[in-house]
């Protein structure tokens, strides 16, 4: 855990030349640097942080603002300043997790307490016991079901003082817009407004757009390069270090992953083609991750139509979500699959990988709803 402030470490990264100075990203960065600080000197139980935040958003919020909902445009740089402020953060008591990943938790512990009296308070209550702070990535709700939940969800944490950061591509205002019965969503926005500080991060620059369209997106064939490339990509790519060897799940199954951050996954093709999964399973996959990596793709021919046949599933729910990809194959995208009995589909998907690696595909817009 770092010992200096989101202010300071942003700052050293400008001065070290890993990131670039820029005024919008600082003005939220002195707003995360001032909870920062508020939350690493108060202790909870003998001083109020709803008062102490309230003085430095102004005198008449005192009791009402509790977290920060930074939001703006894909690539302006969200993701990377709630990591750093999470990772100064000197508690214990702390939770980052991508928003999506955060519902079907919350989901299955209604369901593990739905023989009790309201529920959802014994849920915040579990919370309430574990977290203080909990940091959001890609805040969205397009489920009618999490609409439903959202509003007294997010009450009663707050009636607990838990304190959120989050990330959004889109303003409150916007938050399931034209979604079905979104009238009972509108109490869920306005309390999010009134406790927490809104704050625009939108840029003409898109840092992980300008990465990708100078990265190398497929490397052949399986060499060292093949390796340093792959590491380097996520390396660049990924929020933060992330967690090696660790499994998602997905479908209710676990599945390996040789390297796993907010929003980024990296796979062996033999785990993610090799074994039984279905279109629901990369469904899922492209709607958690933005940017997935694959390594050791074979070539194919008919005595791997099976694992063919998944790839080609795979780059289909990819492509029509926008999700970002990069490969270390065998060989080159024209020559991955040498069979005859899916060769017509094969054809779509080697075109699919071209245009993958193009920036006008890279400046998409990744589809999580």
């Amino acid at each position: 855990m770092k010992n200096y402030s989101p202010l300071v470490q942003y700052n050293d990264a400008v001065e070290n030349g890993e990131i670039t100075s820029d005024p919008l990203q600082l003005h939220a960065v002195r707003y995360l640097d001032r909870l920062y600080s508020d939350i690493s000197k108060i202790d909870r139980e003998s001083v109020s942080l709803l008062e102490k935040i309230g003085k430095w958003f102004g005198g008449s919020k005192t009791a009402n603002q509790k977290g920060i909902y930074l939001w703006g445009t894909v690539g302006s740089g969200k993701t990377y300043l709630v990591d750093s402020f999470f990772e100064c953060l000197p508690v214990s008591n702390k939770l980052r997790i991508h928003f999506h990943r955060f519902m079907q938790r919350i989901h299955n512990e209604l369901k593990q307490v739905n023989n009790m009296e309201d529920p959802l308070q014994h849920v915040a209550d579990s919370f309430a016991a574990q977290y203080q702070v909990i940091c959001f990535d890609e805040f969205h709700v397009s489920d009618i079901t999490d609409a439903m939940l959202l509003g007294k969800l997010l009450e009663a944490f707050i009636d607990r003082n838990i304190i959120f950061i989050t990330t959004s591509n889109t303003h409150p205002d916007n938050l399931y817009k034209n979604g079905l019965q979104r009238s009972r969503f509108l109490p869920a926005i306005e309390l999010i407004k009134r406790h927490m500080e809104v704050i625009e991060l939108s840029s003409d620059v898109d840092y992980r757009l300008r990465y990708l369209g100078n990265a190398e997106l497929y490397h052949y064939p399986l060499d060292d390069a093949a390796e340093q490339m792959m590491l380097r990509n996520f390396q660049n790519i990924a929020p933060n270090t992330g967690r090696s060897d660790s499994t998602i799940e997905i479908e209710n199954r676990k599945i390996q992953t040789i390297c796993c951050a907010d929003g980024v996954v990296w796979f062996d093709f033999s785990i993610i083609c090799n074994s039984p999964r279905g279109p629901a399973d990369y469904i899922e996959i492209a709607r958690q991750f933005q940017t997935v990596l694959i390594q050791n793709v074979p070539r194919m021919s008919d005595d791997m139509n099976d694992q063919a046949k998944r790839f080609v599933t795979l780059i289909d729910e990819f492509y029509d979500r926008n999700v970002k990809l990069v490969i270390s194959a065998e060989v080159a995208i024209q020559q991955l699959y040498q069979g005859r009995r899916l060769e017509k589909e094969f054809q779509r998907t080697q075109s699919r990988l071209m245009q993958m690696r193009n920036i006008e595909y890279l400046g998409r817009q990744h589809i999580s709803d």
